[in-house]
Order: structure tokens, then C-alpha cells, then sequence
């Protein structure tokens, strides 16, 4: 903005010089026209017509290059205003007019992909939100039915109690994520054992690898105090093996290797489940995808489990990486420094 108001004052100092030229060339053709003698006053005018043309063209182009440029974008400024986030600026020259319609297309660009963040977040949590509340409702009226048997009623009670899981587990997925792009989660590191923090995870997951009969398998090297932000490893801990538990059929192998060496800590989750296609691979971290690998589209999921883990880990200065393969599985490889 501040370019923009140099560059009017500079169009504006150029037009005050104009028209001064235009006064003199006026000037000069007045007097030569009442004063000067017939040959004198002929070469006089035509030197002048000469330079009021000069002048005419200066002012055209001053106009065309400058005022132009910022009267539409102007426009483009006003029409962004009324929500219209499709327009975009022209780029006619390279100069500060120019180079502010790009930084102007930069912010509209930024602005769009919010807006449609937003569009796609709001259409995300009514279409997860709504099948689990139906759930809800359909077992409280069941419920209401008082010819029901005890049996029938503990089934219905734990439904709920499941349903209920999963909304608390997705509110805290998104909690998570606004933090995460909001940039307020503070890294808080305190000293703990890995170990201990990936049993708890796993005893927490428990549940879900009986149910389908996965042979959970640990491996730790190196020392397993370290110091790091506990809540954001727990997560990361437990988002992968929530996810290899999730895309493993029944009687499936899960393995989880931690090891500490010089420095840095390396985590690796691997499974035998459906694996990932070479094209969902380029996407797996984007916020709300989810794979459409054969096997996998028939689980239930949020989208934002990688997404959060891959935030979380570049939090920690550390990078993670993928290798899959569609039928065999998948291992994801995560590397963070401890300081």
C-alpha cells in the first residue's frame, strides 16, 4: 500500500509537469501568433504542434501505463471486498503497480483457499457428525422400548458409549488441528521414558487389536529417557498405530521399532495391511484425504490423523516418509532431533 501511494505521488508529480509543459507550449504559441513575425511565427507554431502533440502522447501513455493499471485495480479491490474471490488483478508492466497487483493476487489467492477451507470444514464436520448422532438417537429409542431384554439393552448402552468415542475422539482431532494451523500449541518439553508412554498407547488401543487378532510387535533401542513434548509424541504414537491397526485385515501383524542413537530419535510403525497406491501416496498428508486403495475405503476415518501427524512432527524440527506398497503395506519412517 505504501508503494501504491508513492507511485500516485509520483503519477501525480508527473502529471503537475505536464501540464506546466502544456501551459509553456500554449504560452509560447500565444505570443508567437500576436508578436512574432509570419515566418518567425509559422516555424514557432509548428515547433509548438509539435510538442503539444509530444505532450498529448506523454499524457496518453501516463495514463494507459499508470492510471489504467490502478483504477481496475481498484475495481478488483472493491469487487474482492464484496466477496467475489475469483477476480484477480492484471499484471500489465513489471513496475510497483505491477508488483503490487501480484502481491494483491498473492493475498487473493491465500484468501481463497481459507474461504474454501472453511466450505470444506464445515461440509466435513456436518457429514461426520451427522451419521454418529443418528446412532445415538436410533439406540436411545430403542432404549424407550420397555418389552427389550437386558441383553438387548447393555448392546444398545455400549453403541452409544462407542458412538459418544468417536465424536469426543473427532473433536479432540480437530481441537488438535485448529492449534496446529492456528500456530497457539506451544511445544512443551518435559523428560519421560518412551517406553512406558508407547505401552500406554498400545494398552489403550488394546481393544481394537483383539478385534481383529493383531499380533502387536515392539522393539526398543538405545535409552528411552528422553526429553521431548510428551502429548505431541503420544499422539503422533498413536495416531500411526490407530491407522496400521485401521487398514490391517484380520489376524495382520503390526510392528512398532523406537530407537534413540546419537542424537536422534527414530520411530517406524509397520504393517501388513492393504498398503497404499503410488497415487494416494502423494496425498496422504493433506488435510481430510483419505485412500481409496481397495480394502481401505471401507474404513471408518477422519482425515486428519497424518495430516495432524506430520504437523506435530515438523513441530519437533523431525520429518517422516512413507514407503508402500498396494496388497503388502505400509511403514512410515519418522526422524526427530533430541536436544
Amino acid at each position: 500500500m505504501n508503494k501504491l501511494i508513492k507511485k500516485i505521488k509520483n503519477i501525480s508529480l508527473k502529471a503537475e509537469l505536464l501540464i506546466n509543459l502544456l501551459l509553456i507550449v500554449f504560452a509560447s504559441m500565444a505570443t508567437s501568433l500576436f508578436f512574432g513575425p509570419t515566418e518567425l511565427r509559422q516555424n514557432i507554431v509548428a515547433v509548438d504542434l509539435v510538442l503539444l502533440g509530444a505532450a498529448f502522447l506523454i499524457a496518453y501513455g501516463l495514463i494507459y501505463k499508470n492510471v489504467r493499471p490502478i483504477k481496475e485495480l481498484a475495481e478488483t479491490v472493491h469487487g474482492f471486498g464484496k466477496g467475489n474471490f475469483s477476480k484477480r488483478a492484471e499484471v500489465y508492466s513489471e513496475n510497483e503497480i505491477g508488483q503490487l497487483a501480484q502481491e494483491f493476487n498473492k493475498m487473493a489467492d491465500k484468501i481463497q483457499e481459507l474461504d474454501n477451507s472453511k466450505t470444506e470444514f464445515i461440509s466435513f464436520v456436518s457429514h461426520q457428525l451427522k451419521n454418529p448422532l443418528s446412532v445415538i438417537n436410533m439406540n436411545i429409542e430403542l432404549l424407550k422400548d420397555h418389552d427389550i431384554t437386558k441383553k438387548e439393552r447393555d448392546e444398545y448402552i455400549d453403541m452409544i458409549e462407542l458412538t459418544l468415542a468417536e465424536v469426543n475422539e473427532l473433536i479432540d482431532n480437530l481441537l488438535n488441528v485448529s492449534r496446529i494451523e492456528r500456530s497457539i500449541s506451544r511445544l512443551n518439553k518435559e523428560n519421560f521414558n518412551l517406553e512406558d508412554l508407547v505401552h500406554s498407547v498400545l494398552k489403550r488401543l488394546k481393544v481394537k487389536a483383539d478385534e481383529k487378532s493383531i499380533n502387536i510387535v515392539k522393539k526398543f533401542s538405545g535409552d528411552m529417557n528422553i526429553l521431548s513434548d510428551k502429548h505431541i509424541l503420544s499422539v503422533v504414537v498413536e495416531n500411526l498405530l490407530s491407522n496400521a491397526i485401521k487398514y490391517t485385515p484380520q489376524k495382520g501383524s503390526v510392528a512398532i521399532r523406537v530407537k534413540n542413537s546419537n542424537g536422534m530419535l527414530f520411530i517406524e510403525v509397520e504393517d501388513n495391511g492393504f498398503g497404499i497406491s503410488k497415487e494416494d501416496r502423494q496425498k496422504i498428508f493433506k488435510k481430510f484425504f483419505r485412500s481409496k486403495t481397495n480394502g481401505a475405503g471401507n474404513t471408518q476415518g477422519t482425515g486428519l490423523g497424518l495430516y495432524m501427524v506430520d504437523k506435530m512432527v515438523k513441530k519437533l524440527n523431525g520429518k517422516i516418509k512413507l514407503k508402500s506398497k498396494e496388497g503388502e503395506g505400509s511403514t512410515f519412517y519418522i526422524a526427530i532431533p533430541l536436544d
